[in-house]
């Protein structure tokens, strides 16, 4: 019993995971992990001691992928990987190991999309909606379960039209936004959920637009801008959705430009440009993509006066 209560205070350093010093916690992750190898040594046949050991894996590798390390995180996420596939296979009915898997699962997939790796990305990333959708046919009330099932098939989407599968990617891109449109029909008061629709349907969108049918594809987008317009107005101070607002304009531009239209291009590359211009003049702090986006739009004459 003290050995565990012991090893319950090595690893809540969350708390501060916000604070920045990541060399100090991922030390801090790595004395938890070998406390706990050495729990699972002396008792193997203890499952807890082996979800504690995994969890540390997870923990490493999310630090690790937040120093700008994805190849020593992707060997941290497949450490804890194997140890929450055994435990699964042991107790398969098991609906905690079996989500806390599905999240390995994902964090794999991403690493290995950004890499480029689209076939294994595409594998595993199919492995997880397997486990996915296991769960939520387990217990379809669970909302959590349903967004990332839908944030899966998105995901498989991308990755099928970054291969030019476009027919592939439309339906499992189309199948996430069923989804989540589900999710805010039932419940739709929870905003997160909307926040999903709209980039559900730019998924859509992108795929379409990649497939050269731009008039749909623009639907789409404005089915987003609907969605996200709506949200900043809820919540002007908001700086993610007021971002949101830009991204869509942003999107709606580059549509309308493939389409020739180079008048209805420039009134979304103003709106959002006027988006941002405002966000800034309210101190909003600007996430790196809207920053990138800012920059953009200064160079091409569209924020005259705007220091990057």
């Amino acid at each position: 019993m003290q050995n565990e209560q012991e090893g319950s205070e090595l690893l809540p350093i969350d708390e501060f995971f916000e604070k920045g010093n990541l060399d100090d916690i991922l030390r801090a992750y790595r004395g938890a992990l070998a406390f706990f190898k050495q729990l699972a040594a002396a008792d193997p046949d203890n499952a807890q001691f082996q979800q504690d050991l995994a969890e540390g894996h997870n923990k490493i590798g999310n630090v690790l992928r937040s120093q700008g390390s994805p190849g020593d995180a992707l060997k941290s996420y497949y450490d804890g990987l194997e140890i929450r596939e055994r435990l699964v296979t042991e107790a398969p009915a098991n609906t905690e190991w079996k989500s806390d898997l599905w999240y390995t699962q994902d964090q794999i997939a991403d690493i290995l999309l950004v890499q480029g790796m689209h076939d294994e990305a595409l594998g595993v990333f199919h492995d997880g909606l397997e486990t996915g959708q296991w769960l939520v046919a387990e217990d379809p009330n669970v909302g959590v379960w349903r967004r990332r099932l839908s944030i899966n098939h998105s995901k498989i989407g991308e990755v099928l039209r970054a291969q030019g599968k476009y027919e592939e990617a439309l339906r499992s891109s189309r199948r996430g936004l069923e989804i989540i449109r589900s999710l805010t029909t039932e419940d739709p008061d929870v905003d997160e959920w909307h926040r999903l629709l709209a980039v559900s349907h730019d998924r859509v969108g992108d795929v379409l637009r990649a497939q050269g049918s731009l008039n749909e594809a623009l639907q789409s987008y404005d089915d987003s801008l609907g969605i996200r317009r709506r949200l900043a107005k809820e919540d002007p101070d908001n700086a993610e959705w007021q971002g949101d607002v830009a991204i869509s304009y942003q999107l709606r531009a580059v549509c309308f430009m493939q389409l020739g239209d180079g008048n209805e291009a420039w009134y979304s590359w103003f709106n959002c440009a006027y988006t941002i211009r405002r966000m800034k003049r309210k101190g909003m702090v600007l996430d790196p993509t809207i920053r990138s986006l800012m920059t953009m739009l200064v160079k091409h004459e569209f924020m005259l006066g705007e220091d990057d």
